[in-house]
């Protein structure tokens, strides 16, 4: 009987063995899957935070482009007003040339104030051109022609107008700017 024991004790032994190294064996594979579906976690995380960086991008983008045509939309909308409104000043259309142009060329100033603008008020609006624009103030000055003294300047101040009166005259050299005193002046 004593083999029998033996025997069983074996048995017994092998059978522990085997359930002990299964056991190890199932063990090693969940460890492994575990750690491959840590890492896939990982992966999975580093997936998603990568996602939602472009996301981020995106969105700022797209806000930085909306801006972009709120502010393309602002100055459409600015170079679309009329020019500014009349302000109310004390000085006359005479005076300023007085102020802004040299002698030597007041008076050709004075003929041009009073053949453009004959009722010499710094406020005045010439009627629609054929081309759909308008000359404004003391010296008439054209808002397609000289868009930039519209967008900088009142052109209903008196020594505003005739200070750019003056600089056109002086990009051209002569009186060809005013059409009113064609015959006149040349």
């Amino acid at each position: 009987m004593t083999v029998m024991k033996m025997i069983a004790f074996l048995i017994a032994t092998l059978v522990i063995t085997a359930g002990v190294t299964t056991y190890k064996s199932e063990l090693a594979k969940t460890e492994q899957l575990a750690v491959v579906s840590h890492n896939s976690e990982i992966q999975l995380a580093q997936v998603r935070e990568t996602i939602e960086l472009k996301k981020a991008e995106t969105i700022k983008a797209e806000q930085a482009k909306v801006e972009e045509a709120q502010k393309l939309a602002q100055v459409q909308a600015e170079a679309s007003k009329p020019p500014s409104t009349p302000a109310s000043s004390s000085v006359s259309c005479r005076d300023a040339i007085a102020q802004t142009w040299p002698l030597a060329l007041r008076d050709g100033a004075t003929t041009v104030l009073v053949h453009e603008n004959r009722a010499e008020d710094p406020s005045a609006k010439g009627s629609v051109n054929r081309d759909g624009s308008r000359d404004y103030g003391c010296f008439q000055i054209n808002d397609k022609a000289h868009p930039a003294f519209f967008a900088t300047q009142d052109w209903s101040d008196p020594v505003a107008n005739a200070r750019y009166a003056l600089t056109i005259y002086q990009g051209r050299g002569n009186w060809t700017a005013w059409y009113a005193v064609q015959g006149i002046l040349w």
